[in-house]
């Protein structure tokens, strides 16, 4: 009865919303502990999969809905694959974040 009311980061698993290890770039990543990418990691399926995704997290109106919930920003994760820099979003996050007086390094 909750699935369409799921939360962002179960609507795009396998993927994730991560900063890269220098935090200076928001990256699209894929867990490769799921068994879904395990399957299909060779296919076109899966890079299919990655372009649909990178293009709507990097676009209106989930992109503003991660910048107005930056939590949903995770830390840097060893085990998750990076798929693509998330431009769209890394540039209007950092916008954000100079306006609130934030210094890059923070």
């Amino acid at each position: 009865m909750i699935y369409n009311n799921r939360p962002l980061d179960c609507v795009i698993y396998p993927f994730a919303i991560m900063w890269s290890a220098d935090r200076k770039e928001i990256l699209l990543g894929v867990d490769m502990k799921c068994p879904y990418v395990e399957e299909y990691i060779n296919s076109g399926t899966l890079a299919d999969a990655e372009t649909e995704m990178r293009s709507t997290l990097d676009s209106s109106p989930v992109l503003d809905i991660i910048l107005d919930n930056p939590g949903l920003i995770g830390p840097f994760q060893d085990d998750v694959a990076h798929a693509a820099a998330l431009t769209n979003l890394t540039r209007a996050h950092s916008k954000i974040r100079k306006n609130d007086g934030y210094s890059s390094s923070e």
